[in-house]
């Protein structure tokens, strides 16, 4: 077997385009996964309007060029108020990826909300180096909402959870 340094490889069509790559080299290819990461959600959290910041997150990214995928699981949320509805909102570097979950939870009065995973992708291509994901939570219409809602004492906490996956674009 012989061995060459490039920076960009192909693979030959008599062996199906396959390329392998020893252990100890990295090799980034479109549309795979980079690296996963995973954060929780601490405390229990309540707001009856402001944004309370829900998870922040820090990721330092391999690729010069590559995409964030962010999967947010909402953890258990509590509404005290008819009038409420929770409101998450992403955010990649500060700037909001514009996902719209206020009518996830619309209309269902007091109680608990349903929890739902979220899925999102970044809206532009980030750069190699550390970016911030911000997961935050507000209340629309100004009710009492608590998130990642600490259930009695002897319960296990039902707390948010995100997950971030680098992509190479």
């Amino acid at each position: 077997m012989s061995e060459l340094s490039v920076g960009q490889l192909k693979g030959l069509t008599v062996n199906n385009n396959v390329i392998t790559v020893p252990s100890g080299h990295t090799l980034y290819a479109p549309g795979h996964v980079i690296q996963v990461q995973e954060f929780r959600g601490g405390v229990e959290l309540t707001t009856t309007g402001p944004t309370v910041d829900i998870i922040n997150a820090s990721i330092t990214t391999k690729s010069t060029n590559s995409r964030l995928y962010i999967q947010y699981y909402t953890g258990q949320i509590l509404v005290e108020s008819a009038s409420s509805n929770p409101r998450i909102t992403f955010f990649v570097d500060g700037v909001d990826q514009g996902l719209d979950t206020d009518h996830i939870f619309y209309g269902v009065g007091t109680g608990f909300r349903p929890v739902v995973t979220l899925p999102l992708l970044s809206t532009s291509t980030v750069s190699a180096g550390a970016h911030t994901v911000s997961i935050k939570g507000s209340s629309y219409n100004g009710g009492l909402v608590r998130y990642n809602y600490q259930a009695p004492t002897g319960t296990e906490p039902r707390r948010s959870r995100l997950i971030i996956m680098e992509i190479a674009a």
